[in-house]
């Protein structure tokens, strides 16, 4: 809300066995996890087995993550990479 996002830009569910129930969910056409590996990998076998297979986006066991948006990225992007490398 202070950011000004639309609503369902950002979703965030926490949780033992929530995301099974999800990822099985036939209305559900994509996943994006960050986490454990265990937890990702077990998401991304769930996605892999519905009858119609769906797309995990994760980032799995992480020290850093780093979500870049695309105006920041249009906006800041060469001064970005070089602090990267």
């Amino acid at each position: 809300e202070k950011t000004g996002m639309p609503k369902g830009v950002f979703n965030m569910i926490y949780g033992g066995g929530v995301g099974e129930a999800l990822v099985k969910h036939p209305a559900i056409q994509a996943v994006g996890f960050t986490g454990s590996l265990r937890g990702g990998r077990a998401l991304c076998d769930m996605a892999a087995a519905r009858p119609q297979p769906i797309p995990v986006f994760a980032e799995m066991s992480s020290i850093n993550p780093m979500l870049l948006l695309p105006e920041a990225i249009k906006v800041r992007g060469e001064k970005i990479a070089a602090e990267l490398t």
